[in-house]
């Protein structure tokens, strides 16, 4: 797992928070991998990167806190939903029927401030292999030294 994340931080000093979510992205299945920050009560994507490159409007660039995925993944240290529409954990949420699978994770700034999350999620349900999620967990302890804070 070290060269992985080697390799991670190759990409981030190269390419920028994008170029590490372009290559966590090509690690997984998942058609988004994101970095979303909490901002106003919402969550506000702040690099997103689509495994099919389209250039349409992101319906999820600003998501209330209250619906968010993420809301979750920061309160318990982790949420991964393989398939969303299934999952009880997640009924009466308005984008339950929408996401069909969601895997995120808090980010932690330096001062040990709760900044957002990374996550893949994808329109279609999708699992994550457990080793998948342990070098995500690697990843979210690395960025945040890559984030805008200000």
């Amino acid at each position: 797992m070290q060269s992985n994340l080697r390799d991670l931080q190759a990409h981030l000093d190269r390419g920028g928070l994008l170029g590490g979510l372009a290559f966590l992205n090509a690690r997984v299945a998942h058609r988004f991998t994101a970095v979303y920050w909490m901002h106003d009560m919402a969550m506000n994507v702040q690099a997103l990167y689509d495994k099919q490159q389209e250039s349409t409007a992101n319906p999820f660039a600003v998501v209330p806190l209250r619906n968010s995925f993420c809301e979750m993944a920061m309160a318990q240290g982790h949420f991964v939903a393989t398939d969303s529409p299934q999952d009880a954990r997640l009924d009466g949420n308005p984008y339950q029927s929408v996401l069909g699978s969601y895997v995120g994770l808090p980010l932690v700034t330096t001062p040990g401030e709760l900044y957002g999350t990374l996550c893949h999620y994808d329109l279609v349900a999708r699992p994550i292999e457990d080793e998948e999620f342990a070098f995500l967990q690697s990843a979210a302890r690395l960025l945040p030294r890559y984030l805008k804070t200000a």
